[in-house]
């Protein structure tokens, strides 16, 4: 039986295995100038985030103000905050599912006033934005590709 202990206060990670105790070099923290731009993009992912989900919340809610007010509340959310610089999926998966659905929206528009062409393209940006959140998180966005088909199939009513 394997049991992996905390942290100890030398910097090593204790585990116990079958009554032997093994020492394991603590994983290295310091990550460089890459860590460093890792950190900054995902922070601007985060950002980009924030600015899709805008307009996303827009056409969700009737008033500007709620708009603003679930933005505010979705950026400072836990979740946001704890994932703001750690290099995770989280901030992709945000940005795909947004873009996804502000896609499929214009596309539908595009349609209503008759530019096929510009929908086509807004079609396929949504499929490829749908397409990019289902591969950061499988298991929460397998639906979002038929969820969108079916929105562009049925529209709003």
């Amino acid at each position: 039986m394997v049991d992996v202990g905390v942290l100890g206060e030398d910097g090593f990670v204790a585990v116990h295995d079958l009554g032997r105790l093994a020492r394991l070099e603590r994983p290295r923290l310091d990550l460089g100038i890459g860590g460093l731009l890792s950190k900054m993009m995902i922070a601007s992912l985060h950002v980009l985030s924030f600015w899709l989900f805008l307009p996303f919340a827009r056409r969700l809610l009737s008033s500007e103000f709620a708009a603003l007010l679930a933005v505010l509340g979705y950026a400072t959310s836990l979740p946001v905050v704890y994932y703001l610089t750690r290099i995770s999926v989280e901030p992709l998966m945000a940005v795909f599912f947004l873009a996804a659905f502000l896609c499929v929206w214009r596309c539908g528009e595009d349609l209503e006033r008759g530019r096929r062409r510009r929908a086509i393209l807004d079609g396929a940006l949504s499929g490829a934005a749908a397409t990019g959140a289902l591969a950061t998180k499988f298991h929460l966005l397998w639906p979002l590709p038929a969820v969108c088909l079916l929105h562009l199939w049925w529209g709003d009513g």
